[in-house]
Order: C-alpha cells, then sequence, then structure tokens
C-alpha cells in the first residue's frame, strides 16, 4: 500500500506568511520593542519550535506532517521578528 500523498508545496507558504505580517507588525509597532528584546524573543521562539520538530516528525504518518506544518507558522512569525 502506497503512503497518503503529501504536497510538499505547503511548507513555504507556512513559514512565509507570518513572515510578512509579522514584518507589517514589527514596521507599526517597532517603537515598543528594543532591539534586543525583539531578537532575543524571536530566536527564542525559533529555537523552541525547532527543537519540538524532531519530535514532531516522529509522529505516524499524517500527523507529523499537518503538526510539523502547524508548527512552522509560529516560526515564520518568529523568524519575521528576529
Amino acid at each position: 500500500m502506497p503512503p497518503p500523498y503529501i504536497p510538499e508545496s505547503t511548507f513555504p507558504f507556512a513559514t512565509n506568511a507570518l513572515v510578512v505580517l509579522s514584518q507589517i507588525w514589527i514596521m507599526t509597532t517597532g517603537d515598543l520593542f528594543t532591539y534586543n528584546t525583539r531578537i532575543v524573543v524571536g530566536f527564542a521562539g525559533c529555537a523552541i519550535i525547532t527543537e519540538s520538530l524532531a519530535f514532531v516528525a516522529c509522529l505516524p504518518l499524517g500527523w507529523n506532517y499537518w503538526l510539523c506544518f502547524i508548527l512552522l507558522i509560529p516560526f515564520g512569525f518568529f523568524s519575521g521578528i528576529a
């Protein structure tokens, strides 16, 4: 039995969708946060999500794809902040 079809073209959407929104948010409210705060929060969020991706990828086929996809959306937001 072949594995279910998983579209691979959705990963760029997951990571880049919130990069644009976070950049707009930073441009409009950037005066409220220092550069150090933005960098620390951005990289800390990226690190936490990157560490959790290894565990989520070990889940059964089908679940691992969608949970990785869901985790990449906030990853795009944090990378946009950093």
